[in-house]
């Protein structure tokens, strides 16, 4: 790894003043974020304490995944600050001040504080002190980092092996939806008469021709063709929240089989239980299975909000 390669795989270099849209960005890649390093320059005492004759620059891009004090280090080097030099690391909490808000970054704990906050601010404030900490923002005021290539902490080691690993076994978030359209096709192909639906809205720029994913349907052909053959005429509707760092829920359309068992018949992915998601959803539902104005249908659901008046809104309609 160079540290003076800024096009590092992690994340990129970017001097203050240099065209950057975190909306529009991050909006394609909802889970990096931005560190805004103030370095250079030295604290003044409380109250109304202040960072004077400091520089600021920017990294875009960053992983949290991937994110660590070894990588606050390295971005250090990247600022060109000699691989000897000691320094002190802290960052603020959102919207508070210089004397309130200020904590330290120099272990596994404090980056697990610091992550806290990423997820509803994605641009962070990273202050560095040189030589001498003037806070106590550290568990160990005593403690000191010294950017030596030599000296990586098994605790750092550990951490990122940890992020690697539980990557690694879970998968990519990003890297899965980026072969969105590859997994309906190979749905389509391995279940003929399967029925996929993905909706797409624009992005906050309207200049920008790229869409963005809101909403896919599934109706699996086999699943669609044994309800039409055998199904009662009753249909259970729910929604679940989505795990991991992309918000979402799960609406689903259940039936029961000549068992009494729980039969499958659709499924969607949609950004939020709301009216708009349902009706959308009872739409593409109907589509499938070919029902009327005249089909005698009984839904079972927990009066969640949204599926009450959009049921009786599809059944008028």
């Amino acid at each position: 790894m160079n540290p003076n390669d800024n096009n590092h795989k992690l994340w990129s270099f970017r001097r203050a003043g240099e065209v950057f849209d975190p909306t529009q960005v991050y909006g394609r890649n909802p889970t990096l974020f931005s560190l805004r390093f103030n370095h250079g320059g030295n604290f003044t005492s409380t109250p109304g304490r202040r960072y004077l004759n400091g520089r600021i620059d920017y990294f875009d891009m960053v992983d949290p995944d991937e994110f660590s004090v070894i990588e606050v280090m390295s971005m250090v080097r990247v600022l060109g600050y000699p691989s000897n030099e000691v320094f002190f690391y802290h960052f603020l909490i959102p919207n508070r001040d210089l004397d309130h808000g200020l904590r330290g970054l120099w272990n596994d704990s404090d980056v697990i504080n610091f992550m806290q906050y990423v997820a509803n601010n994605k641009v962070m404030d990273i202050f560095i002190e040189h030589g001498v900490s003037s806070l106590t923002t550290y568990g160990n005021p005593s403690s000191r980092l010294v950017l030596e290539d030599d000296e990586v902490t098994e605790d750092y080691e550990v951490f990122r092996a940890k992020h690697k690993a539980t990557k690694k076994i879970e998968g990519d978030y990003v890297a899965q939806y980026g072969i969105l359209r590859d997994y309906c096709e190979e749905l389509i192909r391995a279940n003929p008469g399967t029925t996929v639906t993905i909706d797409v809205e624009t992005e906050c720029n309207p200049s920008n021709e790229t869409k963005q994913f809101r909403r896919i349907y599934i109706c699996l052909g086999p699943l669609k063709a044994g309800f039409k053959m055998c199904g009662r005429q009753l249909l259970g509707l729910d929604g679940s929240f989505m795990k991991g760092p992309f918000p979402g829920q799960i609406l689903s359309a259940v039936a029961i089989d000549a068992n009494n068992g729980i039969y499958p018949v659709a499924y969607a992915l949609v950004e939020a239980e709301t009216c708009s998601a349902w009706t959308w959803f009872l739409e593409c539902l109907g589509h499938d299975l070919d029902l009327s104005s005249n089909s005698n249908f009984t839904f079972i659901s927990d009066r969640q909000k949204g599926i009450i008046p959009t049921c009786y809104t599809q059944c008028i309609s």
